[in-house]
């Protein structure tokens, strides 16, 4: 770039209302900047301009002259205080389709919950009724005498020795 050595850069007094700071983001060796005399325009816009000159301020020659020339309600007041009041107020708005984007996520949130808890609810009823299946097999192989010739887990035996000691 030609202009990567420019030091100093007055654009005073020349009506501008804004600047994209990219061309001064290209301009490394940039030590000083003149800004003042000019009805900056406070908006959205000019967001990015207003940040850069608050992180930047030590460059600034003349900042305390730097000042919004509109909106109304922000005539006056220095281009670097405004900076983060601009990053608030420009990004706080939702559109229609943000709105619809939270509802939906909402629903499909929603929607999952239910499932899910409908699925758990399938899967413990199944379980249960799996459960008590296999105990009354227990009890049949026990009653016809089956259960004799086949091997016992010891912990099916103790838990049935404990049953029997407490029916006699």
């Amino acid at each position: 770039m030609e202009n990567e050595n420019l030091q100093v850069l007055d654009v005073s007094r020349n009506n501008l209302t804004a600047l994209n700071i990219t061309s001064l983001l290209a301009l490394p060796a940039l030590r000083a900047l003149g800004l003042s005399g000019n009805p900056w325009s406070c908006a959205c816009e000019n967001e990015d301009l207003c940040l850069w000159i608050h992180l930047e301020s030590f460059k600034f020659q003349d900042e305390g002259q730097t000042v919004c020339g509109s909106p109304a309600d922000m005539q006056g007041l220095r281009l670097g205080e405004v900076g983060i009041q601009l990053r608030t107020l420009c990004h706080q708005s939702l559109g229609s389709w943000d709105y619809l984007f939270f509802v939906a996520i909402g629903f499909v949130i929603f929607a999952a919950g239910t499932v899910s808890a409908w699925l758990m609810g399938v899967v413990m009823v199944l379980y249960e009724r799996y459960i008590k299946k296999k105990d009354e097999q227990l009890e049949n192989e026990d009653e016809s005498g089956e259960a004799a010739h086949l091997p016992i887990p010891r912990t099916e035996r103790e838990s049935r020795s404990l049953k029997t000691s407490h029916i006699v």
